[in-house]
C-alpha cells in the first residue's frame, strides 16, 4: 500500500530568494 502526502505552501519570495530557489531546484532536477 502506498500513501502519498502532499503539502501546498504559498510563498512570496523576493528576487534574491527566487534566484536561490531556482538554483536549488535545478540541482535537484539534475539528479
Amino acid at each position: 500500500m502506498q500513501v502519498n502526502m502532499n503539502y501546498k505552501y504559498e510563498m512570496f519570495p523576493n528576487e534574491d530568494q527566487m534566484q536561490k530557489m531556482d538554483h536549488w531546484l535545478s540541482i535537484c532536477r539534475q539528479q
